[in-house]
C-alpha cells in the first residue's frame, strides 16, 4: 500500500485515487528505490520497457531520465522505447530489423 502525506503527515490521497500516469510514476519511483537499495549489496541491472508504462506522458519519462542522470546510480539502466524522449547524457543504441529479419545495432 502506498500513502501520500502532506507536510504535516496527514494522508492526502490513496493510490487508487491517482490517475493512471500518476500511479505509474509512483511504481517507477518504487522500482528505482528497490534498484538503488539492491545495488548497494549486489550487481544490478534495471530494465524498463516503455510499453509497460503507457499512461506516463513524455514529461514524466524525461523527469525519470533526469533523476537517474543526476543521481548517478550504481546499477546499469536500460530503457526500451520507440518514442522520442530527451536522452541527453545517456548512451543510446538503436535497434532495427533488416530485410533478413536480423536485428542490427546502429
Amino acid at each position: 500500500m502506498v500513502k501520500f502525506y502532506s507536510m504535516n503527515e496527514t494522508p492526502i490521497l490513496a493510490f487508487n485515487a491517482l490517475s493512471g500516469g500518476e500511479q505509474e510514476r509512483v511504481l517507477l519511483e518504487i522500482t528505482l528505490k528497490i534498484a538503488y537499495y539492491h545495488s548497494m549489496f549486489n550487481s544490478a541491472i534495471l530494465l524498463i520497457e516503455n510499453t509497460n508504462f503507457h499512461n506516463i506522458d513524455s514529461a514524466g519519462i524525461n523527469r525519470l531520465f533526469e533523476n537517474i542522470k543526476n543521481d548517478k546510480p550504481n546499477f546499469q539502466f536500460f530503457f526500451t522505447t520507440n518514442e522520442n524522449y530527451v536522452f541527453d547524457g545517456f548512451k543510446v543504441h538503436k535497434l532495427f530489423m533488416n530485410e533478413n529479419k536480423i536485428i542490427e545495432v546502429c
